[in-house]
Formats: structure tokens, sequence, C-alpha cells
């Protein structure tokens, strides 16, 4: 028969045991939990470190994009007026270079004439040939109210282009005579277009001027299309001329 004694001894060493391996878990619990504590509190103290230097690293990124933006608009500024500053003298520039051009080489300016009218290269206007049977004062009448003047022919070498042009073109040559706008007018003859300049460059034709009341200027073939003196009241057909 077994000794009851010897049981109970041995039912209270392993409540010992257990109760020691309970403390040795309790104690590691603890130390775990501590250490865990630690090293949660250790990363919180990481990331509030991170949180502060980025929070730095952005401002001090947000004062260099402010300082940069700042310049850049300055440089623009600046470039602009340069750039504007430049413009005017340059223009400026052009505009004395032009002058200057101008003032030692004189040039004339092309006249662009309609298809039906003739360029006249030494008055800067257009002419053209109306074949209407008028009187010199109805021819007048006729090319004002379309805005023109009855042709004239301030320059001798205007007076002269326009005789050669009859000669010449075939369009100008038929034997018609046509008003033209110089007419007598107090004892001189006169241009009585746009300027009413006195006509004393006319190119006549042989034997003309004559007399006999003949106080209107055509262009005629038998005065070798050179101008002719003719009453006014007799009906021709006749050249208006147009400014551009």
């Amino acid at each position: 028969m077994e000794n009851p004694h010897c049981d109970n001894e041995t039912l209270e060493g392993d409540i010992a045991s257990l109760e020691l391996l309970n403390e040795a878990l309790e104690k590691s619990r603890n130390e775990s939990a501590a250490s865990i504590e630690s090293v949660r509190e250790e990363f919180k103290t990481q990331v509030t470190r991170l949180e502060g230097r980025l929070t730095s690293s952005i401002n001090e990124l947000q004062r260099s994009l402010r300082e940069q933006v700042r310049n850049a608009v300055s440089s623009r500024s600046s470039l602009e007026t340069r750039i504007n500053t430049y413009k005017r003298t340059l223009t400026s520039s052009l505009s004395s270079l032009r002058s200057e051009v101008s003032r030692k080489h004189p040039k004339e300016r092309y006249v662009y004439c309609p298809s039906s009218y003739t360029r006249n290269p030494h008055s800067k206007t257009c002419i053209r040939h109306f074949e209407l049977s008028k009187t010199w004062s109805e021819a007048k009448q006729y090319c004002e109210a379309r805005g023109e003047y009855l042709a004239t022919f301030e320059t001798l070498e205007s007076s002269v282009w326009f005789v050669n042009l009859r000669k010449t073109d075939s369009a100008w040559s038929s034997g018609y005579e046509i008003w033209v706008g110089g007419q007598y007018v107090s004892g001189k003859w006169r241009w009585r277009g746009k300027t009413n300049a006195l006509a004393d460059t006319v190119y006549w034709g042989r034997g003309e001027p004559t007399g006999r009341g003949e106080y209107c200027v055509s262009s005629y073939e038998h005065a070798d299309y050179g101008f002719n003196n003719d009453e006014c009241h007799h009906r021709h057909y006749f050249v208006c001329e147009k400014t551009r």
C-alpha cells in the first residue's frame, strides 16, 4: 500500500514548481510589456523627430520656391523693360534711317492702276479714255461726277509721255480728237484739274495754239497727237484722270 505522506510531498513539490513557473511567466510578461512600451515610445520619438525634419524641409522648400518666383518675376520685368527699350531704340533708328535714305535717295511711289486705266509714270495718276461724245464742259463734269478730273499733264515730261502714248499704243492711237483738261482762262492757258496750274509746258502740236475763240485743249492726230486748241462747244471723246 502506497504511502500517503509521500504523495502529499510530491503534490506540494509540483505546486511549488507551478508557482515558480507562473512567477517566471509573469516576470517575462512584465518584461515584454516594458520592452514593447519602450519600443513604442522610441517609435513615437522617431516619428516626432521625422515630422519635425519634414516640416522644416517643407518650410525651407517653400521659402526657396517663393524666392525663386520673386526672382523670376523680377527678371521677367527687367527683361521686358530691356526689350521695350530696345524696341523703341530700334524703331527710332529705323525711322531715322528711312528718313536719311529718303532724303539722300528720293524715290517716287509706284502707282497701281485699275485694269481699264493707264498709269502716268510722271504724275502718280491713272488715265482712261472714254469714247463718249461731249463738249469740254460736259466732259469735265462727267469726270468730276466719277470723283476724277479731266486729264491734265502739268510737266513737259508728262505731256511728251502722253503724246507718245497716243502715237504708239493701239488703244490710244485712234484718229479721234479727245478733250484733255487745259483751258484758256483770263489770258493764260491753265490745267483745270485738281490744281488749276498754269499750262506753261504744254506740248503743242505743229502751228498750235491758234486763235479764233478756241479756248479748250485737245489731243488730235492732225497735230501729230500734240495738243491742240479747239472751240469748247465741239463734241469729242475725252480722258479722265484718277489720282492714287
